[in-house]
C-alpha cells in the first residue's frame, strides 16, 4: 500500500510540474506535441512504456523553483538509492553518506532548533538497521522529512554529495540488496577507515593517537562504536579477524607525530647518542608513525632495521640508555590495552 501510495505521489508531482510548463517558451514549442500528449493526467498510467520520452523530452522542460540546492541534491542521492534498490541491487555507497550526513546532523541537535526538533528522523537515518531493511516507501517518507536539514550540514561538507553519482552506483552493481550495507566487507573496511580519520577529535580515538592509556570503559565505546554503530562484530572478524579494537584505531586513525617528536627528541637531546644510534632511534620513530605501534622487539631482527646492525652492538655503550628507549616503545602498545 505504501509503495502504490509513493508511485501515485511521485506520478502527481511529475504532472503537475507538465502542467506548470510555459508552452510559450521556444524549447517548450519545439517540443510542443509531446507536451500536449503529457498534459493529458490518463498518459501518466503508462510511464513505464514512455520513461525514455519523459526523460529525453520533458524533464529538461521541467523549471524547479526550489532553490534549496543542498536539498535538491540530497533528493537526487535518495532517489538514486531507490532506484537500484528497485533494479535488486544495493547502493551501499550513497547510503553510507546520507548515514554519514544523518548522524554529523545529530551532533547538532542540542544548537539548533530545527535539528532538535528532526531529532527522531535523524537517529532513523543514522541507524543502519533501518537500512538494512527499508523499502522504497519507509525511504521515502523519511526523505522529505530530511531534505531541509541538509543546509545545516558543516561548511567542509557542502558538497557532500555532488559527486558522480552514476560511478558510485556501479561502484557498488556487486552489492546485492541480500548482501547488505554491513555484509559488504570491502565497503565496511571503507567506511571504517574513513570514519576513523574524520574523527580525530572523538575522546577515545584522541586518546589512542595520543599514547594515552586506555581504560575498560574505552574499550565498550569501541566495541559499541565498530560493532553497531558502523557494523557488526562478524564483519569485523571477517574482515580484521582478531586484531584489538584500540589497535586497529591506532593503525588506521595513525600515532600523532607531536606525541613521536617529544619522545624520541627527548633520547637524541638528552642521551649524547652518535649518528648511528640516531639514525636508529630515527628509524623506529618512522616505524611507528607508519605502523602505530611496534607488536614485537623481534621486528629489530628484520628489514630496514637489520640492514644498520644489531641493536645490542649499536647501543653497546649505551646500555642503560637502549633499555628505557625499549621500554618507552614498548608503552605505545602497552597503552593500547587495559593495564
Amino acid at each position: 500500500k505504501k509503495m502504490r501510495e509513493f508511485t501515485k505521489a511521485l506520478q502527481n508531482d511529475l504532472f503537475k510540474s507538465v502542467i506548470e510548463i510555459n508552452k510559450n517558451s521556444f524549447d517548450a514549442k519545439m517540443k510542443l506535441s509531446t507536451l500536449e500528449r503529457f498534459r493529458n493526467e490518463k498518459e501518466w498510467d503508462h510511464i513505464p512504456n514512455s520513461k525514455e520520452i519523459i526523460k529525453n523530452d520533458l524533464s529538461a522542460l521541467i523549471v524547479f523553483k526550489d532553490t534549496d540546492q543542498s536539498a535538491k541534491e540530497f533528493d537526487y542521492t535518495m532517489y538514486a538509492i531507490m532506484k537500484v534498490i528497485a533494479e535488486g541491487q544495493y547502493p551501499a555507497f550513497l547510503i553510507k553518506k546520507v548515514i554519514e550526513s544523518a548522524r554529523q546532523l545529530k551532533q547538532q541537535t542540542k544548537s539548533v532548533k530545527e535539528l532538535s526538533k528532526s531529532k527522531k528522523v535523524l537517529e532513523t537515518a543514522s541507524d543502519i538497521e533501518f537500512w538494512k531493511h527499508a523499502a522504497i516507501a519507509d525511504l521515502e517518507e523519511i526523505r522529505p522529512k530530511l531534505r531541509g536539514l541538509m543546509k545545516y550540514l558543516p561548511v567542509d561538507t557542502v558538497n557532500y554529495y555532488t559527486v558522480n553519482f552514476t560511478d558510485s552506483i556501479i561502484k557498488d552493481e556487486e552489492a546485492t540488496y541480500e548482501t547488505g550495507i554491513v555484509n559488504d566487507l570491502q565497503n565496511y573496511k571503507e567506511y571504517t577507515e574513513h570514519y576513523l580519520k574524520e574523527h580525530l577529535d572523538d575522546p577515545v580515538i584522541h586518546k589512542i593517537r595520543n599514547n594515552e592509556q586506555i581504560t575498560f570503559e574505552d574499550i565498550k565505546y569501541l566495541e559499541n562504536l565498530m560493532w553497531v554503530e558502523l557494523g557488526n562484530k562478524e564483519d569485523y572478524l571477517r574482515y580484521y579477524q582478531e586484531k584489538p579494537l584500540p589497535n586497529l584505531v591506532r593503525e588506521i586513525s595513525g600515532l600523532n607525530p607531536q606525541v613521536a617528536n617529544e619522545i624520541f627528541g627527548m633520547f637524541i637531546n638528552d642521551y649524547n647518542l652518535n649518528p648511528a644510534q640516531i639514525n636508529f632511534v630515527n628509524m623506529i620513530k618512522k616505524y611507528i608513525l607508519e605502523n602505530g605501534y611496534i607488536e614485537s622487539r623481534a621486528v629489530f631482527a628484520q628489514m630496514p632495521f637489520k640492514a644498520v646492525g644489531n641493536i645490542g652492538n649499536l647501543f653497546k655503550d649505551k646500555q642503560s640508555e637502549m633499555k628505557t628507549i625499549l621500554e618507552k616503545v614498548d608503552e605505545f602498545k602497552k597503552h593500547l590495552s587495559v593495564q
